[in-house]
């Protein structure tokens, strides 16, 4: 039995337009949406108060552990950002570093979720063309049978095939995906997504700038540890429902010229109370 469309639809509708009342305000000051980094709690968020950097994993004392996809694609060692609002609507993540956009000249642009539309389109291919190898993975686990049955079947704007929840069996997945008797062709469908997906300024920014207020969900990399206090491109943060008093200490602290954005209005940190 599956789902019933309206409902999903609904949700995400409502999802966007709450993104869209974000982005209004920050578009109307910098002149193109937020490039933003978030987090979902609050002693990651004072942390990086505290350090001023946004780090890749590798710079944080433990070995980066990703064995799948991501590392394939080199995608593994970096630190993440959205375009627009995008974790804080959809996952709630209530805090948020502000950069422009012309901080795109620094970082590696996908125009979707890289790991996303590659293991899509290679599910996709073995669809129409091997089908009993997926029937063969939904075996493996009740998840993969329900992520299966989902990317078959509930459909998405009025279309199945478009919806692959494949963070839930990646594990199962990927190793269905290098033990396929035509993995060189696999492999290649992966490659040549990633490189249909990567954008490089200035058109990243044209891309940006076209696509701010659609459903699109760009990918966007650092490879490399931002120190928030030296980086030109950073405006300030935004939280999500009440600024903790420690939160406000640190940011007052350390970046007193920077902008807390609430949703709604700009204020200097220096002047929030």
């Amino acid at each position: 039995m599956t789902s019933s469309p309206w409902k999903p639809f609904k949700f995400f509708a409502k999802r966007f337009e709450e993104r869209k009342r974000l982005i209004t305000p920050f578009v109307k000051r910098f002149g193109g949406p937020a490039i933003i980094h978030a987090n979902p709690d609050t002693k990651t968020f004072e942390k990086i108060l505290r350090e001023g950097k946004l780090r890749i994993p590798s710079d944080q004392g433990s070995p980066v552990k990703c064995p799948y996809l991501s590392k394939d694609l080199g995608i593994d060692n970096v630190v993440y950002f959205s375009l627009g609002f995008v974790y804080a609507t959809a996952y709630g993540y209530r805090y948020n570093f502000l950069f422009d956009t012309t901080f795109l000249k620094e970082l590696t642009y996908y125009k979707g979720g890289v790991s996303y539309i590659c293991y899509r389109n290679v599910v996709r291919y073995l669809y129409a063309h091997d089908k009993p190898y997926l029937e063969k993975l939904a075996r493996h686990s009740p998840e993969c049978k329900a992520v299966l049955d989902k990317f078959y079947h509930e459909p998405y704007k009025g279309k199945v095939l478009r919806q692959l929840d494949f963070w839930r069996i990646e594990e199962p997945l990927y190793h269905a995906i290098m033990k396929h008797p035509h993995k060189k062709k696999l492999v290649r469908i992966i490659k040549e997504t990633a490189k249909g997906l990567s954008s490089t300024y200035p058109y990243s920014r044209t891309h940006a700038m076209k696509n701010y207020l659609t459903d699109a969900t760009p990918e966007i990399l650092s490879q490399h540890t931002i120190d928030l206090h030296k980086n030109p491109h950073f405006i300030g943060v935004y939280i999500h429902g009440k600024l903790p008093k420690s939160s406000l200490r640190l940011l007052q602290k350390h970046y007193p010229d920077k902008l807390l954005f609430d949703g709604k209005r700009f204020r200097k940190i220096a002047m929030v109370k």
